[in-house]
């Protein structure tokens, strides 16, 4: 069996880093282009919409075996399944074989998962021995798989015309393929992106890639604190290149970042290359997202690689690179984010034992700020930059934080105003109506209502026992056309949230079904049935229609939309 991955050997915690290398790095560091990265604290003068999907086809969100999950159920230590490698597919690549039984294919997280495949085995549960691999652990469907359009589909609007091009937000147009906007205008770092899946935004997306996101992100930090900065684009997964680059800026700059390459795959470099080249002070935090970090000195500079998910490289540069550049600037760093304190609209969930960075939205109740969880993944950009902030979430918090209790915001921008959110159904106008679209369902609207909160649109089921209670605001009824499409006798479907209306019409039309995917969308929905990932499915009738696809039945739907603080919306 061949040693091909590197466990980390201890986790550190961020604190702890910070110290270590603060105590060994003197003090003292020191500071624009007419593309993507000037948009950054700019104003949109446009909307944009995704160019592409996001992610573009199934992904793996692990390292491991993509196969069959039916092929591996029951699969334990003591009786491990046997499956053989068919095919080994890596970031960047494109699988060429299809699984046609009970086979499997070796894959790095982020890389496509054959066809025929509905589940990841993740690596630490297989062990491989002269290509056939043994597998001690069953997955479900789905399982370590990330969806098309489960972060956006193509189509749906970024960004809105007057809004804020914060960093993230930024991220998430490199992360739909935009290079170009129409806006209205210390210490020396380099930044280099590694990984041959990766394609410059504006460039011909192949497939198996994806549009490069972290630079973008990270630069846009760093020239709001002043920091001049250098990008040193893409590297591929070469530990003489990576060298190389590393070289050439350690000559006339103080830092070195890269994102990427930092896990424990065969092909994650750059932890290799600062350990050869000086001393790896940490590989691996205590942190998440952000756990797979390296940290270095190296000819007495400091050298980071930050984990390759957008998400996970935000977390560990607010957490950990920032404070070292202000340590190498001669002091602390001012507050780089306003702090505001709220209460939880609904509970929100812990990570078991590890620090979780929980990105929420805020509403207004009666002058009282409510938190609302925002469901996320690490490589979910466009989902994070539609967050107002992220509260923290300690590692002691097993199970939920609960509703109404007490929390601090970390707010992206630093100050906050009650914006108008929309939340509850979809109906396909939500456009007209210049709000941000929260989603959630009637479940979610219900809750809102129940609170009081201002500034918000609220589409919901009349039949829910909220609706019946005293309320402000205009309230008027909006009828949808809701389509069932695909075949009426499936094998997946694609499934609405729990807390919308869509699943019940998908429930009482669709009698029986194998598997679901998650569909946080009734477009995304479209998408999959539309691209075979799915056989039938539940959506907006426009959205059906967009799609070309097979209408079972059409439903029309009563609801009922509440406007409160109307005056805001005419």
């Amino acid at each position: 069996m061949r040693d091909r991955r590197k466990l980390f050997p201890r986790l550190r915690a961020p604190e702890e880093v910070l110290e270590e290398v603060k105590a060994r790095l003197p003090r003292g560091i020191r500071e624009i282009i007419v593309d993507l990265y000037e948009a950054v604290w700019h104003i949109a003068a446009e909307d944009v919409a995704a160019r592409v999907s996001y992610p573009p086809e199934p992904r793996a969100t692990a390292d491991g075996y993509a196969v069959r999950h039916t092929c591996v159920a029951g699969a334990h230590e003591a009786a491990p399944v046997r499956l053989p490698v068919v095919e080994r597919v890596r970031v960047g690549e494109v699988p060429s074989k299809r699984i046609e039984g009970c086979e499997a294919v070796e894959v790095d997280t982020g890389a496509p998962i054959p066809s025929g495949a509905d589940a990841v085995v993740p690596v630490e549960y297989t062990r491989e021995v002269a290509g056939v691999v043994e597998i001690y652990k069953s997955v479900g469907f789905g399982e370590n798989v990330a969806w098309p359009g489960s972060d956006i589909v193509e189509g749906e609007v970024v960004v809105r015309r007057g809004q804020l091009l914060y960093p993230q937000l930024v991220g998430a147009l490199a992360a739909t393929g935009v290079d170009s906007i129409r806006v209205y205008d210390k210490p020396r770092v380099c930044i280099a992106a590694t990984g041959v899946e990766l394609v410059k935004p504006g460039e011909q997306l192949p497939p198996g890639h994806v549009y490069e996101v972290n630079t973008y992100v990270i630069r846009g930090f760093l020239e709001k604190d002043g920091f001049p900065s250098k990008v040193l684009g893409i590297l591929p997964d070469d530990e003489e290149q990576v060298a190389r680059a590393l070289h050439n800026c350690l000559r006339d700059h103080d830092v070195m970042l890269f994102t990427g390459g930092t896990s424990a795959g065969p092909y994650d470099v750059v932890y290799r290359v600062l350990e050869a080249e000086g001393e790896l002070v940490a590989h691996g935090l205590k942190l998440k997202p952000g756990k797979p970090t390296a940290v270095a000195i190296v000819r007495d500079k400091l050298v980071i690689g930050l984990p390759g998910n957008p998400v996970s490289a935000l977390n560990v540069f607010r957490v950990l690179v920032r404070p070292l550049l202000w340590h190498l600037a001669g002091g602390e760093p001012p507050s780089p984010e306003g702090v505001l304190r709220a209460k939880l609209l609904v509970s929100a969930p812990g990570a078991r034992g590890r620090r979780l960075y929980q990105p929420v939205v805020l509403l207004e109740s009666s002058g009282v700020p409510y938190a609302i969880p925002i469901e996320f993944e690490s490589y979910m950009i466009v989902t994070y930059s539609r967050s107002d902030g992220y509260i923290i979430v300690p590692e002691d918090v097993h199970e939920v934080m609960p509703e109404d209790a007490e929390v601090e915001v970390h707010l992206h921008t630093g100050t906050w105003r009650a914006t108008m959110y929309c939340a509850g159904e979809e109906t396909g106008d939500e456009h007209r109506l210049g709000c941000k679209w929260l989603g959630g369902g009637t479940a979610l609207a219900a809750k809102i209502l129940e609170k009081h909160a201002t500034k918000a649109v609220l589409t919901m089921s009349p039949l829910h026992p909220a609706f019946s209670e005293p309320r402000a605001g205009r309230v008027e009824r909006v009828t949808r056309d809701v389509a069932i499409v695909g075949s009426p006798k499936p094998n997946v479907i694609a499934m609405p949230p729990p807390s919308t209306s869509l699943r019940q019409i998908l429930v009482e039309h669709i009698e029986s079904f194998k598997h679901a995917i998650p569909a946080r969308s009734s477009r995304m929905a479209a998408l999959l049935v539309a691209k075979g990932y799915a056989d039938a499915g539940v959506t907006l009738l426009k959205h059906a229609e967009e799609f070309h696809l097979r209408v079972i039945d059409v439903v029309k739907e009563e609801l009922i939309r509440v406007y409160l603080e109307p005056q805001a919306m005419r």
